[in-house]
């Protein structure tokens, strides 16, 4: 399938599926909670949209910069029923919830996986601007900085490890994200075979890759 015939098959899944996410484990229960509750009909949907795009792309190994809680994580590994490999990498740092508790994402991403008897995965605690490579993984997620120049240079390493798809979410959610993916989709040209964007409370890009020039 083409990128087009590929995205559509994913807005159509995604529109027409039903799942809804764990509530313990999803946006809808971490630390800053409310803004996603007052919006939950739409963020259910983009967790749909990501559930959506692993079932139709089918990922052996699930590559994520900015694994947070593991709410993506979760809708992603579901889509292909946790029969990939997972890797994600964050800074993991603790944050103060809205009834003043504290909330630590990494024990959260692994009381997901715990829960769904799963154990593939490798969670990497890091400043992404510290490392030169990531994880080979068949799809990659960046969904870490949303400035440009964060968003720009996890472009960069997706690029790097050579994933058959990147997948960046909030593509309309910041400037700096859209401005990021832009200006990676023209400098990078040669090593794009694809490129859509699907419909979602902030938007995400999927980008195909080739890389007979890398």
């Amino acid at each position: 399938m083409d990128i087009e015939q590929i995205v559509a098959l994913i807005q159509e899944t995604a529109d027409n599926d039903t799942w809804v996410p764990d509530e313990e484990f999803s946006v809808f229960n971490q630390y800053d909670r409310s803004y996603y509750c007052e919006n939950r009909e739409a963020f259910t949907h983009k967790y749909r949209v990501f559930k959506a795009i692993a079932n139709v792309l089918q990922p052996d190994h699930i590559v994520e910069l900015g694994a947070h809680g593991g709410s993506g994580a979760d809708a992603y590994l579901t889509g292909v029923n946790y029969q990939a490999r997972y890797t994600g990498y964050d800074s993991f740092g603790p944050a103060q919830d809205e009834d003043g508790g504290l909330w630590v994402p990494d024990e959260i991403c692994q009381k997901i996986f715990k829960s769904r008897d799963y154990n593939r995965y490798n969670l990497i605690t890091c400043d992404l601007r510290n490392i030169e490579r990531i994880a080979a993984g068949d799809l990659v997620v960046v969904d870490a900085g949303h400035d440009y120049r964060n968003a720009y240079q996890d472009l960069i390493l997706a690029l790097k490890s050579q994933p058959e798809f990147i997948h960046i979410d909030d593509y309309c959610g910041t400037d700096g994200v859209g401005l990021a993916v832009d200006d990676f989709a023209k400098n990078w040209a040669e090593n794009i075979d694809g490129f859509g964007f699907i419909q979602h409370v902030s938007g995400s890009a999927l980008i195909k890759m080739k890389y007979d020039d890398v």
